[in-house]
């Protein structure tokens, strides 16, 4: 009897190990979903000749035996979540955000898709909306969270993507002037330029958002997916282009992708690209279209029997499946 309650004492501390949430997130390579297959583009019955693929990193909070398996395998990652959740939001919270975040990044892809098209496109914004600023950066100095920059340098901002274009095109040293809306009330404050690593050129030190972002398209598109965040950019931009003009983008290939959009088709850079490749890879996908500054770290996950292309837009994305340039 003895021996039969020590061995469901230790069953049952198997099972709490086994299935205990901690306050730990492990990422694993996701599947690679077919992203025809969950485009609906209203009035519009194109088909796309092979497969374009978006990517996904499979993202859960952990058990003990969950992330010890994490630590010990190669091609899954660990993580506190106190280091991967906002503050004040918990896990389920955070997943519902990230599938409105995937949801506002449909609407973009899809404007940026139908103007690679051709098409007419309404889109209106009213200013840069400051969400974050880095500790330490010239703009924590002058500048606030819910902060709206309205205008740099005398130039008008609509779009978040007008701020990046602006500081874009200067170097550390360079003095801006920033007009900025706060409760209703405005301001001009200068700001000196530094070097921003995570950005990989100068700035200011802010991350923005277009305030009341209007886009009016001429169809409807919609997604329908569970995946969360704005890494699909990319593959649904290029999807929509494929499904409503003659261009044969995927041309019997199965093209896998990665990379956020903005209103100006510029892809911007994501986490977990190695992970992604692998998934791609899984699913049978002999090119993969990466962020221009991640390609190299894809190309180091990538197999012998995959292409990786890396990408600074949208249109470098679509020349390249056209035939009209070569891989980078």
């Amino acid at each position: 009897m003895r021996r039969l309650g020590f061995a469901a004492s230790v069953a049952v501390v198997l099972a709490a190990l086994a299935l205990v949430p901690l306050p730990i997130v492990v990422y694993s390579p996701g599947d690679a979903e077919s992203v025809p297959a969950l485009v609906r583009i209203d009035g519009e019955e194109g088909e796309v000749s092979g497969d374009l693929l978006l990517t996904t990193v499979f993202q859960q909070q952990a058990s003990v035996v969950v992330a010890l398996l994490g630590w010990i395998r190669d091609d899954e990652a660990v993580e506190r979540e106190r280091d991967v959740l906002p503050p004040g939001i918990d896990i389920e919270d955070y997943f519902a955000d990230q599938r409105d975040v995937f949801a506002q990044s449909v609407e973009v892809a899809a404007a940026v898709g139908l103007q690679l098209a051709g098409r007419d496109i309404d889109i209106r914004g009213e200013g840069a909306l400051i969400e974050g600023i880095l500790p330490g950066s010239p703009a924590a100095a002058g500048l606030r969270v819910g902060d709206v920059i309205t205008a740099v340098d005398g130039d008008t901002i609509e779009f978040s993507v007008d701020l990046s274009e602006h500081t874009g095109a200067l170097a550390a040293g360079d003095t801006i002037s920033v007009t900025v809306e706060r409760d209703g009330q405005y301001a001009t404050v200068d700001l000196v330029l530094v070097d921003i690593p995570d950005l990989g050129r100068a700035g200011i030190g802010v991350s923005v958002s277009t305030r009341n972002l209007t886009v009016e398209l001429p169809v409807e598109v919609t997604a329908e997916t569970d995946i969360g965040g704005p890494s699909a950019g990319l593959m649904l931009a290029l999807t929509v282009y494929d499904l409503v003009d003659p261009v044969d983008l995927a041309a019997g290939r199965i093209v896998a992708g990665t990379g956020t959009i903005d209103l100006a088709g510029q892809v911007g850079n994501i986490g977990g690209i190695g992970m992604k490749v692998r998934g791609a890879a899984a699913a049978g996908a002999t090119i993969f279209l990466a962020p221009a500054e991640q390609a190299e770290q894809a190309r180091s996950a990538a197999p012998e029997s995959m292409t990786v292309v890396g990408v600074s837009t949208a249109d470098e994305a679509a020349a390249y499946l056209r035939g009209e340039s070569v891989p980078t």
